[in-house]
């Protein structure tokens, strides 16, 4: 299982700093998101994946779509067995803990086709 931290966030432009700005995963791996204290984040609305270039079809990287983790705050979500390989954009979209409905922010996820 990874982790992607979520350390800060800037809530007039949408950005957040993640320990893995382009996180690299295995099919079938799962991933977890997790909030650090103090990052200014209140809670995470949506992960989804991103077409690029705009209008091209999302690609079906996920088992399904990445979901909260019970009441933590974290969310997980399972790379497909299936998932092709390259370098894919998602977004996540964010709910600041000043009240705000910051911009969406668009990492990205390498994922590699080598098994573990």
């Amino acid at each position: 299982m990874s982790e992607i931290k979520i350390l800060q966030s800037n809530s007039h432009t949408g950005e957040l700093i993640l320990d893995f700005h382009e996180k690299i995963a295995r099919r079938k791996e799962k991933i977890t998101w997790k909030l650090k204290r103090g990052c200014g984040v209140d809670h995470i609305e949506s992960i989804r994946g991103q077409s690029d270039p705009p209008g091209s079809p999302i690609p079906r990287i996920w088992v399904k779509a990445p979901a909260p983790e019970g009441g933590s705050g974290n969310w997980k979500g399972t790379i497909r067995e299936d998932s092709p390989t390259g370098n894919w954009k998602y977004n996540i979209k964010w709910k600041a803990t000043d009240g705000s409905t910051p911009p969406v922010f668009d990492p990205k996820i390498i994922v590699n086709s080598k098994e573990k």
